[in-house]
């Protein structure tokens, strides 16, 4: 999975990796909106580390599906916080393609 690999870092609104095994340096994701910035990154357990959690500085709060580090992450559910996201806590393993956003 990619936790044992990967080493995930924003740079702005870019998300870069290192990839432990050779320490290459790798870009990864562009935010939409390339004035935002990543405030909050880290892993959701649901569904076995598949997803990078983002939070930003203009409120999104976005799921990456990071399985395949050959291309750019495809984004499985996006929300809005109404605000700048600072930390994020998981409380329940639910399905991401269910949930709506509230905001």
């Amino acid at each position: 999975y990619p936790k044992n690999n990967y080493i995930f870092y924003s740079k702005g609104h870019e998300i870069r990796y290192v990839n432990k095994t050779n320490y290459d340096d790798h870009g990864l994701i562009l935010l939409e909106d390339q004035t935002d910035k990543v405030t909050y990154m880290g892993y959701s357990v649901y569904n076995y580390y598949y997803y990078l959690v983002v939070c930003t500085e203009k409120g999104k709060l976005i799921f990456y599906d990071v399985r395949d580090m050959a291309k750019e992450p495809a984004i499985v559910s996006q929300f809005d916080l109404g605000g700048r996201g600072v930390a994020c806590k998981e409380l329940d393993n639910i399905n991401l393609n269910t949930v709506q956003d509230q905001y």
